[in-house]
């Protein structure tokens, strides 16, 4: 009875072909089973016993021992040399020359009735019927019982082994963040803020100044760098969650000698593909990934708040120096004045119309207006070369456009606390960092569960030494789970649970510091504009006051000392005046940063696509 496969022949301890790997190599093997009952008390096989690998081919003593030579006994058992006797016992007739050696068209012969008892074919699962009806048909059917009966147990032990791990850890309740619910300083209905705000400002110059600041500055190509190396590190995630796949050719030379004294060489050679793939049955890599994944949306929006502070600040340096430009020429306007009443001093003392204190206290008042335009001119020259850092160019003069009376106050962004949180990139940025900090948290947790891993190699012996290449291949499984590890995988989650609960605690922060940020420039433009009105009241009553200090002077009605003091409070009005115009133009420009200049989460998202 043929049964359409070159080869070993079954043995006696199997029921059909199995295929195994050892050492790496493809070869038949014999399948261990149980026989049919239907042979028992017929003088054929009456008791095999499983073995888990016989010694030799075809090779079964009593009580399931290997013997030499494949000897079966009587009533059942292998005689001497492997002989089949009659009637369905083995014989010298069909004994093979070596164990295993294949006959005649390549079947080892006289094996009709083990083949018949034992099919050829795929080997059957456990819970095999057979049917009497056909001795060359088999019904196998699937232990549905005892399949079912695997997979719960396995699914309780993940269950357990996840029981193990103890509960998730929460956020500290202190980190929640309860937005007002409106702002402390109402200044009346605002407008939507637009990208470009510093252009509200109405001075083309400062337009052009952000925008090389924007082209050129070191900090955001710094950033951008950081941009990169978070989206590197989140493809290396996404890369852990594929298979690995590498390849190998080694090669080997020798050469022997034979008994004989002749000389041969051996060259061989073993390419060879390996695969391995980690299933992640608990979700670590792919909670890693999204860790990943929420570090680089983090690193977006610190480019973002990077690029949001370039603007603020080369707006607030450029309102700056318009101001010392302002106090420069207030210094110089107040010196010549100065001037004037010296030399009207030095010809009245010298006339001997009045004494020569006078004169000195001119004199004083006059150097002490003269020291504010070198100090005026310092602070012009180091505002020029921060704002030129910040163009990122090289030390040098800054180009003007409108001055500080020109410049227009934009309008009043519109929002409430609550939007706040979705307005600011450095609040994003800090709750995908927190974000980033709860994923890592959960894969920390789940490298304490059960891991599952596949492996497989196939390849090619190729050898001088053999007539024909010889196939290799093998594949495996391993399941790894942490039994003793002197607690590490828990110091790791206890880590990774602090970095998450600071990562809270430092959201709740950003989100407090922006709240301020917005309440201290809603009331710095508020009161900055009213010290700036109060301020030019008093600047215009005290040059009322000098003009009439100075005709009581020259007509000889009052001291030198009433103008003197005059003199003096109209030059700290005006410095004053100067000063408040700075700070309103300035707690808008931080008005806007704080919030948010335009951004929105959908930046970020574009960004990301």
């Amino acid at each position: 009875m043929g049964h359409g496969r070159r080869g070993l022949p079954p043995s006696l301890e199997g029921r059909g072909w199995g295929w195994v790997v050892l050492e790496g190599v493809l070869s038949p093997t014999p399948s261990l089973a149980t026989p049919d009952p239907s042979l028992s008390g017929r003088g054929e096989v009456q008791q095999i016993v499983h073995a888990s690998a016989p010694a030799k081919a075809s090779t079964v003593a009593n009580g399931g021992t290997p013997a030499d030579s494949g000897t079966l006994l009587e009533n059942g058992t292998l005689l001497e040399n492997g002989t089949l006797l009659e009637n369905g016992t083995l014989t010298n007739r069909s004994t093979p020359a070596k164990a295993g050696a294949q006959l005649g068209d390549g079947y080892n012969g006289a094996q009709s009735r083990i083949i018949e008892t034992f099919p050829i074919g795929p080997r059957p699962s456990p819970g095999w019927k057979h049917s009497p009806e056909s001795s060359s048909s088999r019904e196998w059917s699937p232990p549905m019982g005892a399949r079912s009966a695997r997979t719960l147990a396995a699914l309780t032990l993940a269950f357990l082994t996840a029981a193990c791990i103890g509960p998730r850890p929460e956020a500290p309740v202190t980190t929640a963040v309860a937005p007002p619910p409106a702002w402390r300083t109402a200044l009346g209905t605002g407008a939507p803020i637009r990208a470009d705000w510093w252009s509200a400002f109405g001075d083309p110059v400062l337009t052009g100044l952000v925008a090389r600041a924007l082209a050129n500055s070191p900090d955001l190509g710094s950033a951008a760098a950081r941009i990169d190396e978070a989206r590197a590190a989140a493809r290396l995630a996404r890369a852990q969650q594929t298979p690995l796949v590498n390849g190998s050719a080694p090669s080997t030379t020798g050469q022997t000698v034979s008994p004989f004294g002749t000389p041969s060489d051996a060259i061989g050679a073993q390419p060879a593909v390996s695969i391995s793939y980690d299933l992640d049955l608990f979700g670590r890599l792919r909670l890693a990934s999204q860790a990943a994944r929420a570090q680089l949306l983090a690193s977006e929006a610190a480019r973002d708040t990077v690029r949001l502070g370039i603007a603020s600040s080369v707006a607030t340096g450029y309102i700056t120096l318009r101001a010392l430009d302002q106090r420069l020429a207030v210094a110089r306007q107040t010196l010549a004045a100065r001037a004037e009443g010296l030399r009207i001093a030095r010809r009245r003392a010298e006339t001997g119309y009045t004494s020569n204190l006078e004169l000195r206290q001119s004199e004083a008042e006059f150097h002490a207006t003269e020291q504010l335009v070198p100090a005026a001119q310092l602070a012009i020259s180091r505002q020029e070369n921060a704002l030129s850092l910040l163009l990122g160019d090289n030390p040098g003069p800054i180009a003007r456009g409108r001055t500080l009376d020109q410049l227009a106050a934009p309008a009043i962004p519109d929002g409430l606390p609550a939007d706040l949180l979705r307005r600011r990139p450095d609040l994003y940025q800090a709750e995908q960092t927190l974000v980033a900090t709860d994923r890592s948290l959960d894969s920390a947790r789940a490298a304490m569960l059960p891991n599952l891993a596949l492996t497989g190699s196939a390849g090619v012996v190729l050898s001088t030494a053999l007539a024909n290449p010889i196939a290799v291949f093998s594949i495996g499984a391993s399941v790894l789970s942490p039994i003793f590890d002197g607690g590490r995988l828990g110091a790791q989650a206890d880590a990774a649970t602090a970095r998450r609960d600071q990562a809270a605690f430092a959201y709740r922060r950003t989100a407090l510091q922006a709240f301020r940020e917005v309440d201290d420039s809603l009331a710095g433009v508020q009161r900055s504009g009213q010290q700036a009105v109060a301020l030019a009241g008093q600047r215009d009553a005290l040059a009322g006051a000098l003009r009439n200090a100075s005709n009581r002077y020259r007509a000889g009605y009052s001291a030198y000392i009433d103008q003197l003091d005059a003199q003096r409070g109209l030059l700290t009005a005006e410095l004053s005046l100067v000063q408040a115009r700075a700070d309103r133009l300035t707690a808008y420009v931080t008005l806007y940063q704080a919030m948010g200049g335009g951004w929105s989460r959908a930046d970020a998202e574009a960004v990301q696509r």
